[in-house]
């Protein structure tokens, strides 16, 4: 289902992803950290969101909605609504994935009479 290391492990994350009920508003969990840690890492920043260690605090509130809203607005998840559900869990994987993941140059064939 997933590809990057943030929603493989997560309970919540996979079961809002398989269309259990959203990640929204209100609500405290470590599927809530894991999106706020994953959006942060794309750029998201949610500097009210951490707590004196620098570490999210796993709390949906008015700046991981935001941030979430942005995301989903960037990416045209439809509708923007600031819920995580399938659709934006799956694009925020996707992007995760990309980023981390380097193209791999093809093979570079050497021609005979020719310098590798």
């Amino acid at each position: 289902m997933f590809n990057s290391i943030y929603f493989k492990m997560n309970s919540r994350i996979r079961d809002a992803a398989s269309g259990g009920r959203p990640i929204s508003i209100g609500e405290n969990s470590d599927g809530v950290a894991v999106m706020q840690a994953a959006l942060a890492d794309l750029g998201y920043l949610m500097p009210n969101s951490t707590n004196h260690t620098k570490i999210l605090d796993g709390r949906f509130g008015a700046e991981t909605l935001a941030a979430l809203k942005s995301f989903q607005s960037q990416v045209h998840v439809s509708p923007v609504d600031g819920k995580a559900g399938a659709a934006t869990l799956a694009k925020l994987d996707q992007r995760l994935v990309s980023k981390y993941t380097k193209p791999i140059a093809p093979p570079v064939k050497h021609r005979p009479g020719r310098p590798p």
